[in-house]
């Protein structure tokens, strides 16, 4: 059934095809598949079923976001973090595609709901946001097998795809050419290294309403999970949420522990040239500010504003 599947046409792949193969796993596993329903969003496949059951399917070419996530769930499992996480039910394959069971997690995605929050509430998520990723990063990463310790390597690469990155993302040509030598000053090293999800964003993070107001209440999806430096990991919340809105980051920062300088300014711009995601056209939309950055030191300003 999931032979003739590829790299190339896993995203055309139709609907019936993974309805298909869900409903024969979960016969297999004995959990009931009346109601089983493809979440919306995000490109992975992954299904609620049996009223509490996630069934998470990776293609064979995305192993290793199957053993990262594995091996993240069963390291959150013993830990004490401030928001609730699935908890690991079974891992197994069909076809010879790996998939993993774990328990659903209640909650609205914030990203669903950030346009709702009023301010005070925008203040507090920004705040637990940056208690519940130290919490994270306070974890002994070498507990996550699976996961090799690669940052330098990973610096390395980014930078050797720096310029055809961004130019390929449309940032103009006056910025891509100071990248070399901004990325030069910066040191990313770091002495500490900690588990990242690289993520942090609207879509990986639940809310509950409670007597307080809406709060985050669950972390979700670690197929994205590596080692390196803490930095990296703060950069989705504030360019996804934060930087567009007085106060936020600055809040988010210090709840994380840091104190906020030029010096770290510099180094989360770094951060967001080599991350791989980074989108810096997207990030300057709605900002005339950073649509008419001279330098990059501006367009920092602009970013990670305190």
């Amino acid at each position: 059934m999931l032979e003739g599947i590829t790299y190339s046409n896993y995203s055309t792949v139709p609907k019936e095809t993974w309805d298909k193969a869900v409903k024969m796993i979960l016969m297999k596993e004995g959990i009931p598949d009346e109601a089983a329903a493809r979440f919306s969003l995000g490109a992975n496949i992954v299904y609620k079923a049996g009223g509490s059951t996630v069934l998470k399917l990776f293609p064979p070419f995305h192993e290793d976001g199957f053993r990262a996530e594995k091996a993240v769930l069963e390291l959150l499992g013993w830990a004490n973090v401030p928001a609730e996480t699935p908890e690991l039910l079974r891992s197994s394959e069909f076809e010879g595609w790996p998939y993993l069971l774990m328990s659903f997690v209640e909650g609205e995605l914030a990203i669903e709901r950030w346009e709702r929050l009023d301010r005070q509430e925008k203040l507090q998520y920004a705040t637990d946001l940056g208690k519940l990723i130290r919490a994270v990063h306070r974890l002994d990463a070498s507990a996550a097998g699976p996961l090799p310790d690669e940052w330098e390597k990973f610096i390395r690469k980014q930078k050797d795809r720096l310029a055809a990155h961004h130019r390929a993302a449309g940032v103009p040509e006056h910025l891509v050419a100071e990248m070399p030598a901004y990325l030069e000053a910066a040191d990313l090293s770091s002495k500490r290294h900690v588990l990242l999800t690289g993520e942090y964003t609207p879509f990986n993070l639940l809310m509950k309403e409670g007597a307080d107001g809406w709060r985050i209440s669950g972390l979700i999806d670690f197929a994205d999970c590596f080692i390196g430096n803490p930095k990296y990991d703060l950069l989705g919340p504030i360019l996804f949420n934060f930087h567009m809105e007085e106060g936020l980051t600055a809040a988010f920062l210090e709840a994380y522990g840091l104190t906020l300088t030029d010096r770290l300014r510099r180094e989360l711009m770094a951060l967001l040239l080599i991350h791989r995601f980074s989108d810096l056209p997207a990030y300057m939309e709605g900002s005339q500010a950073a649509r008419e950055a001279d330098h990059l030191t501006d367009l920092a300003g602009v970013f990670f504003p305190w």
